[in-house]
């Protein structure tokens, strides 16, 4: 067997399956690469820590198996190796790399995929390709070696330095003067670092529990669409005069409450879906404040004169942006019980670069009150999700985090001023749109009679799957089933009379967008509808592909598929 060592270039060979190690092995002697087979994962994670040039592995040795050992030996590599794995493929899978799954691709790190069979030829060329990369990896080991000795003897001689400059402080009191000027401005510079550190920290807590609150309302929305789709199933099956409607309807109120809820988590999480375009924000501030006059009363004056007409252009979500205006509106009218006075202001700034923001061009909204005020306490806490300083019943204390959340989402910040007795400011800071004001066309009507469809539904969760088979039959079309994508390609094989693919996006091993993909290319005459309820989901921008958001309702439903199976898309 090759010996081992710091700078050994023998290659590890894993294919137990077959005669794929023997012939492997083969080939390296004949191009007279030292190699070593190794029989198992534990084995090729021992060989490895005694030193490799390269490995070869099957694919098959890495699927269903424990691969935790192999990923402990390639994390314990130092900082210069990155041991060079030659992957042997199924046929088909070196040409799409998308068929091998993700986490043994994140797990190798430094991949080269050969498909079977393959000329010895090209196998060599690879094998040799493998061993000239690892000798680069130990002339860099040898070049750090030399680095770091060379960075010891530097630290030695800033040391020795530093000594003779504390003994040259002593003997001259200028120097001494100096030495106290600039302690107290490093001093300065601590407290600056440490305020710093304090905002960046508060960040990446937000951070953090946005990322929760996000995950909790992305599961929370698919119980919510396996309610809401039984619920209208069975609104179609009884009376709609009976006691049994009224309670459906009831529970479907409460469900859609529950989606409102969840979007506002979204929102706060940064995790919304957003329609967003290039606006101007005058027209913004007057759209909204028309929805605010309807909703807090005549009691509060509503004063919009300081927005000028020609600011620049922010792109904005606009039905988004009423509701972030309407909330600080509201928030405004509960501090002024006895009435008062909101007043919009507008400008534009160009802000420098922070922790949570770019630097560049920015236009500000600013709305403020001559209300009660905050306390610094609060005012700290204020946009903190479920924080509120309202009674129980009166508020989810998502507002103010609910409209941090969109307004960071579109890349800008918010800013609050408050001081008690004299009222709050809350202002709104938006990038400056790239691109002119763009016009969005409405969407056209979906199409009539639309004809009975076969759709192969394919959904890894059984509860969505069969919430949203009921839907399906309730709309009028037939429904094949598949718990995976792995499941709904062979279906596809093997099927020609399906009409329209329905799939959810978030599932194991092979995503509803990588099977899109995979429509696309095999069967591009065959549409798809791909359901989410992720909102940072990449817009699959493919023909006759559709993206529908969830919870959604039998109505949005049958309008995306009579679209779909029209060919109208």
């Amino acid at each position: 067997m090759p010996s081992g060592g710091p700078l050994s270039e023998r290659a590890l060979v894993l294919a137990p399956f077959g005669r794929d190690a023997q012939i492997a092995s083969s080939m390296l002697a004949d191009a007279d690469l030292p190699a070593v087979t190794c029989e198992s994962i534990e084995d090729l994670a021992l060989q490895i820590d005694h030193g490799a040039g390269f490995a070869v592995v099957a694919i098959e040795a890495l699927t269903e198996v424990d691969t935790g050992p192999l990923a402990a030996a390639i994390a314990r590599q130092e900082a210069w190796s990155d041991l060079p794995f030659l992957v042997l493929a199924r046929r088909g899978h070196g040409i799409d790399r998308r068929l091998i799954s993700r986490s043994i691709l994140d797990l190798l790190g430094n991949v080269t995929i050969l498909e079977r069979p393959f000329h010895p030829s090209a196998f060599v060329s690879l094998a040799k390709t493998s061993v000239r990369s690892r000798r680069r990896q130990y002339e860099a080991r040898s070049h750090l070696l030399a680095l770091s000795e060379g960075h010891d003897r530097l630290e030695k001689a800033l040391g020795e330095l530093a000594a003779e400059r504390a003994a040259l402080t002593d003997l001259t009191t200028e120097l001494e003067h100096r030495v106290d000027e600039r302690t107290a401005a490093l001093r300065d510079e601590v407290v600056a670092r440490e305020r710093a550190q304090q905002q960046l920290l508060h960040a990446q807590k937000m951070e953090s529990l946005g990322q929760l609150t996000g995950g909790i309302a992305h599961d929370f929305n698919n119980l919510l669409m396996a309610i809401m789709a039984n619920l209208e199933v069975l609104e179609g099956q009884i009376e709609p005069a009976s006691r049994a409607a009224d309670l459906v309807r009831t529970a479907l109120k409460g469900a859609e409450r529950g989606a409102e809820l969840t979007q506002r988590m979204l929102s706060f999480a940064r995790q919304q879906e957003l329609s967003t375009c290039s606006a101007n924000v005058r027209e913004l501030v007057v759209d909204a404040r028309e929805l605010i006059s309807h909703t807090i009363g005549p009691h509060i004056v509503l004063d919009d004169e300081g927005v000028a007409a020609d600011l620049p252009f922010v792109r904005v979500d606009p039905g988004q942006f009423e509701l972030a205006m309407l909330n600080l509106a509201i928030n405004a009218r509960d501090a002024m019980p006895a009435g008062g006075r909101i007043e919009f202001t507008a400008g534009q700034s160009r802000l420098a670069a922070s922790a949570t923001l770019k630097a560049g061009n920015y236009v500000w909204i600013a709305v403020a009150d001559s209300g009660e005020g905050m306390p610094g306490e609060t005012l700290e806490r204020a946009t903190e999700p479920f924080f509120s300083t309202k009674p129980v019943g009166k508020g989810t204390g998502l507002g103010l985090s609910m409209v941090r959340g969109f307004i960071e989402q579109l890349g800008g910040m918010i800013s609050i001023r408050s001081e008690v007795g004299v009222g709050t400011t809350v202002t709104l800071w938006l990038p400056e749109a790239d691109e002119p004001e763009v016009v969005v066309e409405a969407a056209p009507a979906p199409p009539e009679n639309v004809e009975q469809a076969t759709i192969l539904l394919v959904d890894d969760d059984a509860l969505i799957a069969s919430s949203t088979k009921l839907l399906l039959e309730a709309i009028g079309h037939q429904v094949v089933e598949a718990a995976s994508a792995e499941i709904a390609i062979d279906m596809l094989e093997r099927k020609e009379n399906i009409d329209l693919v329905m799939t959810d996006y978030a599932m194991p091993g092979m995503t509803g967008l990588e099977l899109a993909n995979y429509v696309r290319r095999f069967r591009p005459e065959l549409p798809v509808l791909l359901v989410t309820g992720f909102a940072d989901l990449p817009d699959p921008s493919l023909p006759n592909v559709t993206r529908l958001s969830k919870p959604y309702r039998q109505a949005q439903l049958e309008q995306q598929l009579a679209v779909l199976l029209s060919g109208d898309k």
